[in-house]
């Protein structure tokens, strides 16, 4: 990547630590990195192309993060019983509190992609690996024999970033259930769903 883009895009990411997207300016950007307007406009077609290049960052970042946590998590168990004890470690530390900030900005970004084109098609590709990469875990799992074997990989890897994600409603609710109860549903409802009947 050229060093002005970078400047920029590390400009706003470092901005967007501190407070949201809608509270940056174009101007607030160019002064802090030290880039012309001129510049800017050379290397993104407008202002809100590089506000949508460093949101889709930070979703690659965490989408980094994610496979990171998993794959060592869920391609190490030698049995059923381990593979389903590390899907419970997996499932209590996506849901953290230390989370909902993470899952609040991922929400907000999915929803812009609804009526931005170029940014969902920026968003989408980042998207796929993400499930990409869940999908090969589950397809090994089902393999491995530690899932039925009818069950839907490509689903499944779905399911799991859905149940993620639908915490939000619990993030944002006036009495929220205690994580304990929602990790223990999440818990039944993947041994009922994801193992076989003889299981």
């Amino acid at each position: 990547m050229h060093p002005t883009k970078r400047a920029l895009l590390n400009t706003l990411l470092g901005l967007l630590d501190e407070k949201s997207f809608d509270k940056i300016s174009v101007d607030e950007v160019l002064q802090l990195s030290g880039v012309s307007k001129g510049s800017l406009y050379h290397h993104f077609e407008d202002y809100p192309d590089l506000v949508e290049d460093a949101l889709v960052e930070r979703y690659a970042n965490f989408v980094t993060l994610s496979i990171g946590l998993m794959h060592p998590m869920l391609s190490e168990p030698i049995n059923k019983e381990e593979f389903f004890e590390a899907l419970k470690i997996l499932t209590r530390k996506t849901q953290s509190d230390k989370s909902a900030r993470n899952r609040q900005e991922r929400a907000e970004l999915l929803g812009q992609a609804g009526h931005n084109l170029r940014l969902r098609a920026k968003l989408g590709k980042e998207q796929k690996r993400l499930t990409d990469e869940i999908r090969t875990l589950m397809q090994d799992a089902i393999d491995k024999g530690f899932f039925s074997k009818d069950l839907d990989a490509d689903a499944a890897a779905l399911f799991i970033q859905t149940y993620t994600l639908g915490l939000i409603l619990n993030d944002v609710a006036e009495v929220p259930i205690e994580k304990d109860r929602w990790n223990e549903h999440i818990d039944r409802v993947l041994r009922l769903a994801f193992m076989s009947e003889k299981d």
